[in-house]
């Protein structure tokens, strides 16, 4: 049945039957499980407000106007952790009832998310609440009415029953992915992970980043300009190829005699015409994406130029001066939003995405601390190779973890021959290619092999290996070849991994926290050629090696997440430690002055523990720093 909470109806329905804020409290004193949901007036954006607030079960659905209801005695129905609330993408829903009525909704399950695990890498899986209510309860919802309740009466007995009908089904929901979720050892774990560091993320995008507007335009112009500049430089390099004839201007000077700033008809921003560019010079390839044109880059040097050109147009396109606009007018801080499953299990960031935001030291450290705060950052000291090693049991790697050695040097030493140790450390030039002079760019051996751990531990071919360093297949492949030669177990691991993956269609992280990812175009096998078979099964041997370690590194972080949230609240630090990102392996919060030292070792220490559910083989090891502005 559907009870409507709100101001008095002088005409009755057939849909629904008024109720009191007295009479919910009543019906959910003995429940356990409470079905929640908000109809606001748009997205969350620190001014749009909540008009309906939805709370119920599969027999009941309260449909509650909370601008003619006084909602406060129902705090303890949303706040009390005995109940258990469910909820279809709570995280939109936490930050609206924490803005409107200072409330925070904990020990949630989330249909949203429970559903993302158990499709994971599906590429046409469908998340909506319509969608899942079909698929497992056989019911039509009606979304359409979702457009209305901004611009009629809200409280329509067609909006009512809209909204009761967004709480009527989620136990049945629930209950069905449960026995979905149990035919996957250790993917319960994962989904309460996931559940209760939703709540974490919901506060990490309400607490928000503080920028200095007037540093970031500073490098936006400069970033503007220096693209210009990129793109007279490709001007130029255009006229070495004899192939781009037809692109050179006809003249070059104006009626003074100066020089046009615009010396080709190329327009460097152009995607369709730099593919004809780029084919005009012989390039067999059908798109100018870095994937496709970066093999020649090597061969010819406008290709190099015009990646690093591509990397500083999105540089002052994505991160110039409209990243300012994300600045929200009443908090004047930006508020990402975080998309909380990929594939890998890691979270990502968009309006805007602050894991992208360039790593050079000038654009982090626009991003400041309030008055009175400190920025503390913690992140996993080589979380990938400790889980690798892990993973792998490669004595030659527990070895070097064990000792406190430093695991690209001790790699440099057994890949390049004649390299003294003191030579793999140093920060210069060196030229010990097993015993030839090829030089790789310039870079010193040490970064040669943290370059090969990365890639090659992920699966990396000869060929990736060549284009990075700069040399022929045939090298890259000996480098390939010598390097896990002296790590076999290594390489058995990374090897089972991908047969794994190839074998059964999906690929699962570490215990006891086991994602799943489904590699969707396994299915399509059948019926294809041989080489295009061979294409797919190298794509899922390679995403077999790199998940199981992205995967659980993200689960290792999520935990941390959610034990720093605890430490917070079972301390009464709510006002004094301000969880305010996560990105990749690392953990930042803004943190008063006076505790910033002491939360450090605490932060440290819950990562840590964190990264010991999985890593038992070799110590687990977390980097703090202590900021006025964001340093990586």
């Amino acid at each position: 049945m559907i009870y409507f909470c709100g101001e008095k109806r002088l005409i009755s329905s057939e849909i629904w039957k008024e109720c009191e804020i007295k009479d919910i409290l009543e019906y959910f004193k003995d429940k356990t499980e409470i079905q929640i949901d908000c109809e606001t007036e748009g997205f969350f954006d620190f001014k749009n407000k909540i008009l309906l607030l939805q709370l119920g079960d599969t027999e009941n659905q309260f449909v509650i106007d909370v601008k003619c209801s006084n909602c406060s005695s129902l705090k303890d129905l949303i706040t009390n952790p005995k109940y258990l609330k469910l909820g279809q993408n709570i995280k939109f829903d936490y930050k609206f009832i924490k803005f409107q009525f200072g409330w925070e909704i904990n020990n949630i399950y989330d249909t949203f998310l429970a559903e993302c695990l158990i499709t994971n890498g599906l590429e046409n899986r469908q998340l909506g609440l319509k969608a899942i209510a079909q698929k497992y309860c056989n019911v039509e919802l009606n979304k359409e009415v979702r457009g209305k309740i901004n611009k009629v009466d809200y409280a329509t007995d067609e909006i009512i029953k809209y909204s009761a009908e967004d709480v009527a089904y989620l136990q049945l929901i629930r209950d069905k992915q449960s026995i979905e979720i149990s035919k996957w050892e250790g993917l319960d774990n994962v989904l309460q992970v996931e559940n209760d560091v939703t709540s974490v993320l919901g506060d990490i995008e309400y607490e928000g980043l503080l920028l200095d507007r007037s540093k970031w335009l500073e490098l936006a112009k400069k970033a503007e300009n220096l693209t210009s500049t990129y793109e007279k430089d490709l001007d130029l390099e255009a006229k070495n190829y004899p192939k781009l004839k037809k692109y050179y201007a006809q003249y070059q000077g104006d009626l003074f005699g100066n020089e046009f700033a615009k010396t080709t008809s190329i327009k460097w921003s152009s995607p369709t015409q730099i593919q004809k560019v780029f084919q005009a010079l012989g390039l067999p390839i059908e798109s100018s994406s870095e994937k496709e044109i970066s093999k020649y880059q090597n061969q010819y040097p406008i290709v190099k130029k015009f990646i690093d050109y591509k990397k500083q147009q999105k540089l002052a396109s994505t991160y110039g001066e409209e990243f300012l606009k994300h600045i929200n007018p009443q908090t004047k801080r930006i508020h990402t939003e975080f998309w909380q499953i990929l594939d890998t299990n890691r979270l990502s960031s968009n309006n805007p995405n602050v894991q992208q935001v360039p790593s050079k030291p000038e654009y982090l450290a626009c991003f400041i601390t309030p008055e009175g705060f400190k920025l503390v950052g913690s992140d996993f000291a080589a979380q990938e190779l400790r889980l690798i090693t892990e993973g792998s049991k490669e004595q030659v790697w527990i070895n070097t973890f064990n000792s406190g050695g430093d695991l690209h040097t001790e790699m440099a030493l057994r890949v390049f021959d004649n390299l003294k140790k003191e030579d793999a450390k140093k920060d210069v030039e060196e030229a010990y290619v097993s015993g030839t002079k090829v030089y790789l760019r310039g870079a010193n051996p040490r970064y040669i092999a943290k370059t090969l751990n990365f890639m090659l531990a992920y699966g990396g071919s000869e060929y990736k290996l060549a284009n990075v360093l700069g040399i022929d297949v045939e090298s890259a492949k000996k480098i390939k070849d010598k390097y896990f030669a002296g790590v076999p177990d290594l390489n058995r691991f990374l090897i089972a991994c991908g047969e794994y993956g190839k074998r059964n269609g999906y690929i699962r992280s570490f215990k006891p926290y086991s994602s799943i990812r489904f590699f969707d175009n396994f299915n399509s096998l059948k019926g294809l050629s041989d080489k295009e078979k061979y294409k797919i099964l190298g794509s899922i041997e390679r995403a077999s090696k790199n998940t199981p370690i992205q995967a659980t590194g993200a689960i290792m972080c999520k935990i941390a997440l959610v034990n720093i949230k605890k430490y917070i609240k079972e301390n009464n630090l709510q006002n004094i430690v301000k969880p305010c990102l996560q990105i990749h392996d690392a953990i930042y919060c803004y943190v008063k002055n006076e505790f910033a030292e002491q939360w450090g070792k605490i932060q440290e220490d819950i990562m840590v523990k964190a990264g010991e559910i999985f890593i038992k083989s070799i110590p687990v090891k977390s980097d703090t720093k202590i900021m006025d502005y964001w340093v990586k």
